[in-house]
């Protein structure tokens, strides 16, 4: 059971002169704190001494008047501290949380470890010094071999202390200290979960030594998570995650913030400092202040300044324009902005210049930024489904709903996760890769620069491409009075198109959850995009969805979904003629195919270009084959490829043929024109790979047009390094152009085999910039390389899922 605090949580430390500080929703959270601690530990014999019951009430969650209180903490003692009558007599281990200057957090905002309190038992507190003193070895090298946690006084921090200071220290030490982790309010880890459990059990040895009890012979050193943690990020780690910037953030979700972590990291930047970055820029925007609260600074940006020695608000204040220009990275735009900001003469109040959060309005150049940001469904489903997420999950987490998160049986809770899995980044093995995972694969610019082109930044306020209804006013009147949401009345829910209905604002009952999915199921599950040829009539299979996901559930828990209608279809025509027929339909058919051929799987990877190519998107190359020793069709490839031999063609006329046939004109994309990649001599095209193309497509909608051509005699590609051949990709028109202009139609590009890629890519960046919508690269072979490529082995999966991820 996961428990995370949310910056909404965190407002309720920070006051105004006028308001009262209320620390009641960190409260809640911390009872569900206390109830996962009980069960992690409660088969763990030892854990039975530290009382739930009883005097002193250990644990507990104080104080009592949490709803005028600035700060908040968890307890635990052991119950040879019963007979002190309170709590706060002896050793403990606390987790706490002070958003002002209370005395006994020792000047800290954040506690997670053994605390001993200055109001301890007299008692307990000359026994505490001579414990310190007596162990003082153990102790010190814990710090020194646990660099996250840090010994305070009320005064002191010391982090790798040695043995000799307990004695030095004793008795400001007997007034009162903590062994905690190093965090701040800033930094908190929102796992608190695992993070809380971990610390407690890693700390347990020098609790029983200070507390003078035997170390249970059952302890077991390695930790609560042994075997369950790889070290990912939903491990114990208090390091960053993903998913606790999501938590902290009220207007950024996962592909956002994985968005920006890639954005980071395409500069050289380690994963976990990027994420740092990114939690920086989450805080400080949500706060309204700090160095990300200026309007133009996000997260590559505070990378920059950080590279040049800027990292603080005040310091950025004291650079002149000219200082802000010479940042390297930074565009003259970006630090104009930056600087106009920063001097304005009217300024929010507050420790800086304030800005609504949102997402990171960063404008330093991407690979494919020059691209045109062009109104398109796919980011208006993408951005009305992430509204309705929003709504929901606000509803679900709050104090006073009687909703359980983790209840599957909820209806609520199973509408949100499968509006999580509609927006999802494609990781389930489903039926269906969300729409957050398609905007990756599909367009060349991210959801947060089609907020900044069509919204204010932080939201889509300008739907101009499908249909939205907004939320009822009854409806935002209550979630203003009842949640801390902002942006309300730029919340919408997309209109089913068959139907014409909105999906619902929130779902209570099983009927509810019924109708969900009817909307779900009706929008298009590839939605269609004005830079590709063609549209997809499948819709969002939501009804699969909902049975894969809660397959576990008995039926009583569930929805009936064969009572919800399926979606209309237009009927496709089929293809007929020797293309359609080289696929086989029967099992004997099959059989035959796979004697003859041995597999009737292919291969796809994504080629990407360069960061220093003028080449700005990739290309989807599909492959019969890995070209190397191992592969069946080795011999005849290379015979073919390399020594220009005819008698291979047969050998791939029928499997480029099923190739085209089941992932091309199967599709419902339209896919206008196949062409070959010029050799390397000038004016030359291999007449094998001619012969395969016009085959390929024989008496089928797909035309065969020479339509790139070879300007000037190079080296051959197997004479060069990958590094030469990537050369090829950073001036297409070298020694290649194009002999056609295009008006939109797609292309797909033939060639022997890909290796860097960078010949295919040049040839796609030229007949784009002749006019073609989408590029598609098809090879007879595809060299092993340190990329991903993937085994397409559904016989029904076609090019546009493949793409989009969803095979």
């Amino acid at each position: 059971m996961a428990v995370e605090l949310t910056y909404d949580d965190l407002l309720g430390l920070r006051t105004d002169e006028d308001e009262d500080p209320d620390s009641t929703q960190i409260a809640t959270k911390l009872n569900r704190l206390q109830s996962h601690v009980e069960d992690v530990f409660e088969d763990k014999s030892w854990f039975e001494a530290f009382k739930w019951d009883g005097s002193p009430g250990s644990p507990y969650i104080g104080p009592p008047n949490s709803n005028t209180s600035e700060y908040v903490w968890l307890g635990l003692s052991h119950e040879t501290y019963q007979s002190l009558g309170k709590p706060s007599g002896g050793l403990q281990f606390e987790f706490g949380i002070d958003g002002g200057s209370a005395r006994g957090f020792f000047n800290r905002n954040v506690l997670c470890g053994l605390y001993f309190g200055p109001w301890a038992n007299d008692e307990s507190a000359a026994e505490i010094a001579s414990k310190l003193q007596e162990h003082s070895t153990e102790i010190a090298s814990f710090l020194n071999e646990h660099p996250a946690y840090i010994l305070c006084t009320k005064n002191d921090i010391w982090r790798n202390p040695d043995a000799g200071l307990f004695k030095r220290r004793s008795e400001s030490l007997s007034k009162g200290f903590t062994i905690t982790v190093d965090h701040s309010l800033k930094e908190l880890p929102l796992n608190l979960s695992d993070v809380v459990c971990d610390v407690f059990h890693e700390t347990m040895p020098l609790y029983w030594m200070l507390a003078d009890i035997d170390q249970p012979t059952d302890y077991n050193p390695r930790g609560p998570h042994t075997g369950s943690s790889d070290g990912g990020e939903d491990g114990g780690s208090t390091d960053p995650t993903v998913k606790s910037i999501a938590a902290l953030s009220s207007t950024l979700d996962s592909n956002d913030i994985e968005s920006s972590v890639e954005s980071l990291t395409k500069r050289g930047i380690a994963r976990k400092e990027a994420l740092q970055y990114v939690q920086e820029y989450v805080i400080d925007t949500q706060r309204g202040q700090g160095l990300y609260a200026v309007k133009g600074l996000g997260p590559v940006a505070g990378y920059r300044f950080a590279q040049a020695g800027i990292t603080t608000l005040e310091e950025l204040e004291t650079q002149s324009f000219d200082d802000l220009k010479s940042v390297y990275g930074l565009r003259e735009s970006q630090a104009r902005t930056i600087w106009e900001e920063i001097n304005s003469e009217d300024p929010p109040t507050g420790s800086g210049p304030k800005r609504e959060p949102g997402t990171p309005t960063d404008t330093d150049p991407e690979p494919g930024e020059d691209s045109e940001i062009v109104v398109n469904q796919l980011s208006e489903y993408y951005e009305a489904l992430r509204s309705v997420r929003k709504v929901v999950s606000t509803i679900m987490l709050r104090p006073e709903t009687p909703i359980r998160p983790d209840d599957l049986t909820d209806p609520c809770v199973q509408y949100f996760v499968l509006l999580e899995t509609c927006l999802g980044d494609g990781n389930l093995d489903l039926v269906f890769s969300g729409y957050g995972q398609q905007h990756k694969n599909r367009l060349p610019f991210s959801m947060e620069e089609y907020r900044q082109q069509f919204g204010t930044g932080r939201w889509v306020t300008e739907y101009n491409s499908i249909s939205v209804e907004p939320y009822q006013k009854a409806s935002r009147e209550w979630l203003e009075d009842n949640t801390m949401l902002k942006d309300i009345g730029q919340f919408v829910r997309p209109i089913a198109p068959e139907t014409e209905t909105p999906l619902p604002e929130f779902v209570q009952t099983p009927d509810d959850l019924r109708y969900a999915i009817s909307v779900l199921n009706q929008l298009p599950a590839y939605p269609p995009l004005p830079t590709e040829n063609g549209s997809s009539n499948r819709t969002i299979p939501a009804k699969e969805l909902y049975a894969e996901l809660f397959a576990e559930l008995n039926d009583d828990e569930k929805v009936d979904i064969q009572t919800i209608p399926e979606p209309h279809l237009a009927d496709r025509v089929p293809v007929t003629g020797p293309v359609p027929d080289a696929t086989p339909e029967t099992k004997d058919d099959t059989w035959d195919f796979m004697l003859n051929y041995g597999k009737m799987t292919h291969l796809f990877r994504r080629l990407e270009p360069a960061s220093d190519s003028p080449i700005q998107r990739s290309v989807p190359v599909f492959a019969l084959d890995w070209y190397n020793t191992n592969s069946e069709s080795f011999d005849e490839l290379r015979a073919l490829a390399k020594l220009g031999e005819d008698d291979p063609v047969p050998i791939f006329r029928r499997r480029l043929r099923d190739l085209i046939n089941r992932r091309f004109l199967r599709d419902d994309w339209n896919y206008d024109f196949i062409t070959v990649f010029p050799g390397h001599e000038k004016d030359s095209l291999s007449p094998q790979l001619v012969e395969l193309a016009k085959d390929a497509v024989d008496e089928t909608p797909i035309t065969y047009s020479p339509m790139l051509e070879r300007t000037e005699t190079t080296g051959r590609q197997r004479e060069k390094s990958r590094e030469e051949r990537e050369v090829v990709a950073n001036d297409p028109n070298a020694t290649l152009r194009t002999r056609t202009r295009l008006d939109g139609e797609s292309v797909i590009i033939l060639d022997d085999i890909a290796t860097s890629g960078s010949s295919l890519l040049a040839g796609a960046h030229l007949l784009r910039e002749a006019g073609a919508s989408g590029i598609f690269g098809v090879t007879l072979g595809l060299t092993p390389g340190d990329d991903d490529a993937k085994l397409i082995t559904q016989p029904e999966t076609y090019a546009s899922e493949i793409i989009s991820g969803v095979e």
